[in-house]
């Protein structure tokens, strides 16, 4: 049997060891009898295997498995004295030693519900310690008693309205061990909540009601986190029952519980009424509950047993809010040695711990709850003006002022999970001072009020308190807070008194205190303030009273932001050159403080990239340290640094490339940057570090950031690197496209996508072909990540194909087998997922428009596959192929997300660019697909319920440039663009109406571009649908309106557009159909404008991709 026991090395131990193998020996050769030498043997093995000392853990599951059922074979249970002595053995030996029931489990569950069911009262509290035991963490394999249990009848619940404190203890116990199944979630709920509403009895100890509190409280949070949901009416019955027991114990604060708590200020409790008794429950830790930990799992296990040590309290601080409890010390408290002595002490903690159980029940009831559900009840928990009486009884006068330093942690913990994702709610918040006569206050001004509260308060406790670990919450909590503020609704000043305390604490000697603070700064970087007030805080103070178009460009003086990270992550650049080899080697922050340096300088990039910019070189040279360390952490930080400033540089490249596209985003300068300090910048990292690292680092994060960085070179830029750079660039992309981890391919991938666009490389005719083979071999991934980057870099490849269609040496130089590989793989995508489809009909519409090359001037660029293609006998796999991509757009234009839909029928407008395809009208095949296209785009521009899809079929039905090439199909296309304009205001769907004026502007061109090719033999066919002149007068008149308004270059060719319709419909006057025609010049009447000046067309996202 040696090897069932687990030796300790500890002499006594194994003396214990010893006994406990004789016993155990003996019970298990014993057999049951019924006579009295039978039951006095037994008695003494009982008490003897409970007189062990089992601190030290010597026994297996195993073993304990077995002893426990042969005990259930000869424990009686008509003889409750042994009964008794059988359930200490067991809570002995299962909760003691820490193990969990596995072996026989069934049986011993058996054996002690039918002892509930049989004995008399006395033995129940004993037979309910063992079951609490025996399920905690065995709910899964015991689901044939929760009925028994847990039902509507079931024991538990029955026992639940016992008047004996120790049974009820018990059996909250049991409850609270069970992860209660879904049928008996809301039964158990009420039951709780009925026992947290129940006032002391008042024959009850004051300690063993706090005890029975704090069980109910830890059920309760097992319920919440177990099932993230609660009855629908309980919601403010138990936030009145928490708003109580979150003072528990505290002189001065209210007892009686009210029925609820509501989601407005009308029916409150006044907890201005209230008793002198305290009534509360405390938990056992102020931070989250885990219950996979053994030591919660021993504390559970012993029936909610006192714990001892609880921390000392913190010493008396300035009392802002002048409350008879605030963090009073030991001596000057009404606990005093003298009056209470231990016993005072130990109630004093016990209340504490009812606190910190109310506050770790909030944080699971507001993690379950939704957010705009718990939003309605702030107003409970936090004031909405200053002063005590606002303050009295709320979350933030816990914070300021609970002795307890564990309390104190939790109610900023509640805090904080409360202020998450509240961004949506804040918005409307703002502070004015037009409303402080007014009779009534509005929400929007309450809100306010309410923010800057809650600044004040977490400002006041920064500076008051002492506990390392409450500090670290605090700075955590304004972290949260700042970023879901709408600071630039409010007055100015909340975030710089932020700000103003930091320093204070950003060099401190705990790390977690260094991490909060530089976490609290990029919230400061991401927040919702006007950047001015956020660069007057990051920017050093001479520069913050110069303009703002020179702080962006001053140099010299260092950001005291950026001059901290640095300091945090690479002292030594903050020296002189001529000192760093002489200097000893800076002491080297732990590793969090160094990350979070660079993820703090990482966010100033993307939001505030002036404060960076006068030291570019600076943070270069940081980058470049962080790729040599050896920590794979520190590298993939260092790589997201130069990601953040690549992007914003390249953003940079954009800005002079697009002049006139609008003013620069805020975190941009103002005054650009020269191409040479974008090439300084990137030249020394090509050199080496970046090469370097792609080809040694072993953690693919950093591999598929640097591919990321790569992507963010730009096309200025990349000219000028040397032809060495270029190469070497081009080169790993092309072998990291076949990694084995998939998120680097898809980097990559995505690089190369990127990289077809650049002039410099758009007519390597060798690297087009290398980068098309490698796009072709990432659409064939398992992966849909890959796939989805692939497709996307698919369509930019098409992009710069047809680009180039005008150079002969590339139409000539690219492979036409290669070509008709790019058709095959982009049609199999477009029926692949909408994630691939949506760039895969992107780059079908393209490879469309580019087959076959247009003719120019006097040269003829037509490829020999090109032209066998469209020979008249011929009936090969090229033509096939273009047929079934012309199929698959005309069937996504009419399936699939929206996305699918409008990026088809844009293909099919890019499509129908190309003449010679489609719209030769001799041939039968190309009139009967064309036909089939017209008919498609005419359908989706009045039937799809999507405004932007109507708007790009709408384009497309616009592109053919003759009359011709819309042969029989010109009146059903006039019919369609009609029966538009008659359903435009029948849509449902309110969030489509910002489109609405594209909408009209777009359709109205259409209708302005047939106009001007219209012919006489198409007025007979037009005049039959008269119903609807008034219609197109109607909406013409809105068409006119909205070109004039628009004083872009895209105004100036829709009016150009109209002038060349009015005159066309005038040319047609001596022909047939006065009456129509007539309706018609009215309509085309007066539509040429005045000169106007002309300005670059704002381009949305969607044009610039197919620009």
């Amino acid at each position: 049997m040696e090897h069932e026991l687990c030796f300790d090395q500890n002499p006594f131990a194994a003396g214990e060891v010893r006994k406990f193998r004789e016993l155990r020996l003996k019970l298990l050769k014993l057999v049951y009898k019924d006579n009295e030498e039978y039951l006095a043997e037994l008695t003494e093995l009982l008490d003897a295997l409970n007189s062990l000392e089992y601190s030290h853990k010597f026994v297996r599951e195993e073993t304990v498995g077995e002893l426990l059922a042969q005990c259930c074979y000869l424990v009686p249970l008509a003889n409750e004295r042994l009964v008794s002595k059988f359930c200490l053995l067991i809570c002995n030996l299962v909760n003691k030693q820490q193990l969990v029931l596995v072996e026989r489990l069934e049986t011993v569950t058996e054996y002690v519900v039918r002892g509930l069911h049989k004995c008399t009262t006395w033995v129940v509290f004993d037979l309910l310690r063992a079951l609490g035991v025996i399920v905690y963490e065995n709910t899964g394999r015991l689901t044939q008693y929760h009925e028994d249990l847990l039902g509507e009848h079931g024991l538990l619940i029955r026992l639940c309205t016992s008047q004996d404190e120790n049974v009820l203890r018990a059996v909250i116990q049991c409850i609270e061990n069970l992860t209660i199944r879904e049928d008996c979630q809301v039964r158990c709920f009420r039951c709780l909540l009925s026992l947290l509403q129940t006032p002391k009895p008042t024959a009850m100890e004051t300690m063993t009601h706090c005890k029975l509190l704090m069980c109910g409280l830890k059920g309760m949070q097992n319920l919440l986190v177990v099932t993230h949901c609660l009855p629908a009416d309980a919601l403010g019955p138990l936030l009145a029952v928490l708003k109580v027991l979150m003072f528990h114990g505290l002189p001065g604060c209210p007892t009686n519980i009210p029925l609820s708590l509501y989601p407005t200020p009308l029916t409150q409790f006044d907890p201005s009424t209230s008793s002198s008794a305290a009534t509360t429950v405390t938990p056992k830790k102020a931070s989250n509950v885990k219950k996979g930990k053994k030591k919660q799992a021993q504390r559970k296990k012993k029936g909610g047993g006192e714990e001892e040590g609880e921390e000392e309290e913190k010493p008396n601080t300035e009392d802002v809010y002048a409350m008879s409890w605030s963090k009073v010390s030991s001596s000057d408290s009404e606990y005093s040695d003298a009056e209470g002595g231990v016993q005072a002490s130990r109630t004093k903690n016990t209340y504490s711990r009812v606190r910190q159980c109310a506050f770790c029940s909030f944080h699971a009831l507001i993690k379950a709850t939704e957010r705009r559900v718990m939003f309605g009840y702030w107003t409970c928990f936090i004031p909405d003006s200053p002063g005590e009486a606002a303050m009295a009884h709320t979350l933030l006068a816990a914070i300021l002022k609970d002795p307890s330093t564990k309390s104190r942690r939790a109610a900023i913990a509640v805090l904080t999970v409360l202020l998450e994702s509240s961004r949506q709610f804040l918005m409307a918040a703002e502070d004015s001072d037009q409303y402080r006569s007014a009779p009534y206050t509005p929400f929007s001004v309450t809100l306010g009020h309410m923010i800057k509260e809650i600044h004040t308060c977490l400002l006041q406790a920064l500076s008051s308190e002492a506990s390392l670990l409450a500090i670290t919450q605090i700075i955590k909590c304004l972290a949260t807070l700042i970023l879901n503020v709408p600071y630039q609704r409010l007055q100015a000043g909340l975030l710089t008194a932020v700000v103003t305390q930091i320093p204070a604490f950003i060099s401190h000697r705990d790390p977690n205190i260094c991490v909060a603070c530089l976490t609290c700064l990029g919230s400061v970087a991401s927040s919702q303030a006007q950047p001015t007030e956020v660069n007057a805080l990051l920017l050093p103070p001479r520069l913050t009273e110069a303009p703002p178009s020179e702080q962006a460009t001053a140099s010299g003086e260092l950001s005291w932001v950026l001059k901290i990270c640095v300091k945090n992550t690479a002292p030594s650049l903050l020296l002189d050159p001529a000192e760093r080899s002489s200097s000893k080697t800076a002491a080297v922050q732990p590793l969090p403080v160094r990350l979070e340096s660079l993820q703090l300088l990482s966010q100033l990039a993307k939001s505030h990239f002036g404060v960076l910019r006068p030291r570019l070189t600076l943070i270069r040279d940081l980058i470049q340290l962080c790729f040599m360390d050896k920590d794979p952490a520190v590298q993939l930080h260092g790589a997201k640094l130069l990601d953040g400033v690549s992007t914003v540089v390249q953003q940079q490249q954009q800005q002079q490339q697009e002049e006139g596209e609008g003013e620069a985003p805020p975190a941009l300068p103002r005054e650009p940057m020269s191409k040479q300090q974008m090439l300084d910048l990137w030249s020394p990292l090509l050199a080496g570090p970046v090469p370097n690292l792609l080809q040694t680092a072993t953690y693919e994060a950093v591999k598929y950031t640097l591919c990321d960085c790569l992507a963010n070179v730009g096309p200025s830029v990349f000219a000028l690197l040397p032809r060495e750079q270029h190469i070497l660039c081009l080169t790993l992309l092309l072998g990291l496209a076949s990694d084995e981890d998939f998120h680097v391919r898809a980097a990559a991938v995505r690089a190369l996508g990127v990289y077809v666009r650049y002039p410099c490389l758009r007519e390597d005719v060798c690297f087009m072909a290398d980068a098309a083979n490698a796009v072709l071999t990432a659409l064939d991934e398992q992966s849909l990540v890959v796939r989805a980057k692939a497709a996307w870099a698919l369509g930019n490849l098409s992009n710069a194909i047809v680009l180039n269609r005008s150079h002969e040496a590339f139409v000539h130089g690219f492979s036409d087998m290669l070509l008709l590989k790019l058709f095959e793989v982009a049609t199999a995508a477009s029926k692949d997922s909408d994630r691939v489809r949506s760039n895969a009909v992107r780059a079908l519409g393209n490879l469309l428009r580019y087959l076959p090359p247009k003719s120019h001037g006097e040269v003829g660029l037509q490829s020999e596959a090109l032209m066998f293609m469209f020979a008249a006998t011929d009936s090969c796999r090229f033509k096939q192929t273009v047929e079934a991509a012309i199929e698959s757009l005309i069937t996504n234009v009419a399936t699939g997300t929206m996305k699918v839909r409008w990026n088809s029928c844009y293909a099919l407008g890019n499509m129908l660019q190309n003449e010679p395809l489609l719209l030769d009208s001799q041939a039968a095949d190309s009139a009967r697909m064309r036909s089939k296209v017209f008919r498609t785009l005419a359908e989706a521009v009045h039937d799809c319920r999507n405004f932007k899809v109507r708007i790009n079929a709408a384009l497309a039905l616009a592109v053919p440039s003759r009359r011709s090439h819309y042969g029989s199909d010109f009146v059903l296309i006039w019919q369609s663009l009609l029966r538009a304009l008659q359903v435009l205001e029948e849509n449902s769907d309110f969030t489509e109406f910002r489109y609405l004026n594209s909408l009209i502007e777009q359709i109205g061109g259409s209708l302005v571009h047939l106009a001007a090719i219209l012919e006489a033999d198409d007025l007979s066919a037009l005049a039959k649908d008269s119903q609807h002149q008034a219609l197109l007068l109607c909406y013409l008149e809105k068409y006119k309106q909205l070109i004039h308004e628009n004083h872009s270059v895209s105004g100036a060719q829709r009016r150009t557009a109209l002038s060349e319709a009015e005159r066309n419909v005038r040319s047609l006057q001596p022909h047939r159909e006065e009456v129509f025609l007539d309706a018609l010049s009215v309509a085309f009447d007066d539509c040429i404008p005045d000169a106007v000046e002309l300005k670059n067309p704002q381009k949305s996202a969607f044009v610039q991709s197919y620009d």
